[in-house]
């Protein structure tokens, strides 16, 4: 055998090696990969970069468009911003009376879920929204906005109603929720069935629960841990005009 044929080739044996290593991550990396969505999403179908969330067991990243909310929604779940044409949020002026929890029971029920819809950013819709849905980010409308629970921000025209909303929703006319914790504004007036912690501003302001602070020419609360400005301040211990604890 010729001496050259033993002789060490660095080039081949470094290729062989480099495409075997490449081979195996690329394996590696396509098991991973599917060990994690089929864990994350189970049977839940994946849509990007935009779709529409009147559907069922859906995750949309990038854009879910509707025209309005309907009760075949079931397991949707928006990464990014969800558009409502044309919301039932626009007939809210019309209703006789918010829906929302009557007592704490039916409100650590209705809390548990599931909801149909979770919007991960910014749901938008120019005249008014009406869902199921858990809101992580930030709630716009036009008319009126009834939610389940707001994670953020939910600001718009003319009537706010979420069962619980963390962080700050305001209004021209009027707020309603059952729990809020953070920030409660409109000109009108707030509501709250349950409690408050936090602050609520507004021309009328009434809640079961006070602990924080309520601003306005007439404020009302039940049980009271915190401050009362306005005209009149009632509450469970006294009736006061300007401050009241």
């Amino acid at each position: 055998m010729p001496i050259e044929d033993l002789k060490y080739n660095p080039v081949t044996t470094n290729t062989g090696c480099c495409s075997h290593y490449t081979k195996t991550m690329r394996l590696l990396l396509i098991t991973y990969l599917t060990l994690v969505l089929t864990s994350s999403f189970g049977q839940s179908k994946i849509r990007l970069p935009v779709w529409t969330f009147n559907t069922k067991n859906t995750n949309v990243y990038g854009l879910a468009a509707g025209y309005t909310t309907t009760e075949k929604i079931e397991s949707v779940k928006t990464n990014g911003l969800r558009l409502e044409l044309v919301g039932l949020g626009m007939l809210l002026p019309l209703i006789p009376e918010a829906p929302i929890a009557k007592d704490d029971s039916s409100h650590i029920l209705y809390l548990k879920g599931p909801y149909a819809e979770t919007v991960n950013g910014i749901n938008l819709s120019p005249i008014g929204t009406g869902c199921d849905c858990k809101i992580n980010g930030i709630n716009i409308y036009g008319v009126g906005s009834i939610t389940g629970q707001v994670n953020g921000i939910s600001t718009g025209f003319f009537i706010n109603i979420t069962e619980r909303q963390n962080g700050a929703q305001g209004s021209i006319y009027f707020n309603i929720a059952y729990e809020l914790n953070g920030l409660q504004a409109a000109f009108i007036g707030n509501r709250n069935s349950g409690r408050v912690r936090g602050v609520q501003i507004g021309a009328h302001n009434e809640t079961k629960e006070l602990k924080g602070l309520q601003i306005g020419l007439y404020n009302k609360s039940g049980k009271i841990k915190g401050f009362q400005l306005g005209l009149w301040n009632v509450n469970e211990k006294r009736k006061r005009p300007i401050v009241n604890f």
